[in-house]
């Protein structure tokens, strides 16, 4: 319903970097799982970022471009925030079922779409508010349901 599905679905470049990314984040929360069964958070989480690192550092260098200094504190703060939450979504993997803790993840739908509205005035369609209340209803049920069984 949010991609408004069509048989032109898989021709569309952008679609398919989305269901790509859906997939990644799967597996990653699923690799999260199954490491913190047996590594400590601070070591997945220095490997996750050092493995970026080193797969986007040589692009960065051929592509990139050198940052003004006046945007390096910003750059800073949200890479300390970002380890932060990486460690913490580490964490949390290790103590919790991973279908317990996907609904959690989707209240970034709402935040998503209050910062789009808010800094760029742009409100979402009528079908991706109905994806989104389906994705966020299947969510509540799934909280409702992990919680009635423990």
């Amino acid at each position: 319903m949010i991609a408004k599905p069509s048989g032109d679905l898989f021709s569309n470049p952008a679609s398919l970097i989305a269901l790509a990314a859906a997939l990644c984040i799967a597996l990653v929360n699923i690799a999260l799982r199954n490491l913190g069964r047996t590594d400590e958070a601070l070591t997945t989480v220095f490997y996750f970022i050092l493995i970026g690192v080193l797969l986007s550092g040589p692009y960065a260098l051929i592509y990139g471009s050198v940052p003004d200094l006046d945007i390096l504190p910003w750059i800073f703060g949200i890479g300390i925030f970002a380890a932060i939450q990486q460690v913490a979504k580490t964490t949390a993997y290790r103590f919790a079922e991973a279908s317990l803790l996907a609904p959690y993840t989707y209240t970034s739908i709402v935040w998503a779409t209050a910062m789009g509205w808010l800094f760029w005035h742009d409100f979402p369609t009528l079908s991706v508010l109905m994806g989104t209340a389906v994705v966020i209803g299947c969510n509540l049920f799934i909280v409702w349901w992990e919680g009635a069984r423990n």
